[in-house]
C-alpha cells in the first residue's frame, strides 16, 4: 500500500510538472511570438485570437465534450491522469503571469525550445499512462478503435492549424508554427516510440482472473501459451496479449490488482498483421 501511494505521488507530481512546462511554453515563447501550435492548443490560440478569450478556459471547454465520449472507452486511471491535466493546465495557462522575465523575442528560438518543452510534456504524460487531453486522447480512441496512428490523426489536425495559421499571420510567422510541431514530434519519437505496439506477457496463478479484467476493461484480445516452470515444473497458463502503449499503465494496474505477485514482461513490436484493429476483441485460446 505504501508502495502504491509513493507511486502515485511521484505520478501526480510528474502530472503537474508536466502541466507547468507546458503552460511556460505557450505563455512565455508560442504566444508572445504569435505562434501557434498542433492540436487543440493551436485552435484554441486561433478562437483567443478573435474573442479574445482565455486559451485556458478555451482548452477546458473544448475538452468537455472529448471526456465525455472517452469516458466508456478508455481505463480510469488514463481519464483520471488526463483530467488532472486539463483542470491544471487550464489554469496554469490563463493564471501564470505573462511574462514576468524576458526570455526571447526571436521567434526562431521561441518556435525550437517551445517545440522542445511541448514534447517533453507529452513524453512525460504517456510515461504516467495519461495525457493532456485534447486530440491526444482522440488519438488514444481512433488508434484503439480504427488502427488509426497517433501521427495520421495528428497529421490532420496540424494541417488544419497550419492553415488557419496561414489566415491570421504572415507566411513567416506560418513557418515558425511548422518548426513547432516539427521539433514536437520529434521530440516525441526520441523519447517515446510512438508508432509500435507493445507485446505483454504475464505469468500468474490467477490468469483467468485477470484474461477477464483485460476484456472487460481494455477490450483486448488474449491468448494463452501452455508453460511450465523450469524449477517447480508446475504447468501454468501464461498470457500473451498485443496493446497500445497507452494501455500499458491500466494493464499493470488491472494485473497487479489481482495478483501482487505476477510476472511481466513488455516488448516493442514493430507491426502487427491480423485483427488488432478490431476495437472489442474476443477473447482467444
Amino acid at each position: 500500500m505504501k508502495k502504491n501511494m509513493l507511486s502515485v505521488s511521484f505520478h501526480f507530481l510528474l502530472n503537474l510538472f508536466a502541466c507547468f512546462i507546458t503552460a511556460l511554453a505557450f505563455n512565455y515563447l508560442i504566444i508572445p511570438n504569435d505562434i501557434l501550435s498542433g492540436g487543440l492548443t493551436g485552435i484554441t490560440i486561433v478562437i483567443n485570437y478573435f474573442t479574445g478569450w482565455g486559451v485556458g478556459l478555451l482548452y477546458f471547454l473544448f475538452n468537455i465534450p472529448i471526456f465525455i465520449w472517452a469516458y466508456r472507452e478508455l481505463g480510469r486511471r488514463f481519464i483520471l491522469y488526463s483530467g488532472i491535466a486539463v483542470i491544471v493546465l487550464s489554469i496554469f495557462i490563463d493564471f501564470l503571469p505573462p511574462q514576468p522575465i524576458y526570455i526571447t523575442e526571436d521567434p526562431m528560438l521561441a518556435a525550437i525550445y517551445g517545440g522542445i518543452l511541448l514534447g517533453v510534456s507529452v513524453v512525460l504524460w504517456l510515461r504516467i499512462g495519461g495525457s493532456g487531453g485534447g486530440m491526444d486522447i482522440v488519438s488514444v480512441i481512433l488508434n484503439k478503435r480504427y488502427g488509426l496512428s497517433v501521427g495520421q490523426v495528428s497529421l490532420i489536425l496540424n494541417g488544419i492549424v497550419i492553415l488557419l495559421s496561414t489566415f491570421l499571420y504572415s507566411l513567416e510567422q506560418t513557418m515558425y508554427t511548422l518548426i513547432t510541431i516539427f521539433v514536437s514530434s520529434k521530440i516525441i519519437d526520441g523519447l517515446q516510440s510512438v508508432q509500435s505496439k507493445k507485446t505483454v506477457m504475464i505469468i500468474s496463478p490467477h490468469s483467468r482472473l485477470i484474461t477477464d479484467a483485460i476484456w472487460k476493461k481494455l477490450h483486448r484480445g488474449v491468448t494463452y501459451i501452455d508453460g511450465s516452470g523450469a524449477y517447480s515444473n508446475q504447468e501454468t497458463k501464461i498470457i500473451m496479449c498485443v496493446m497500445t502503449r497507452f494501455e500499458i499503465a491500466e494493464l499493470k494496474r488491472l494485473v497487479f490488482d489481482i495478483d501482487p505477485d505476477a510476472f511481466i514482461t513488455v516488448n516493442t513490436t514493430d507491426e502487427v498483421l491480423g485483427h488488432f484493429r478490431q476495437g472489442r476483441a474476443k477473447i482467444q485460446g
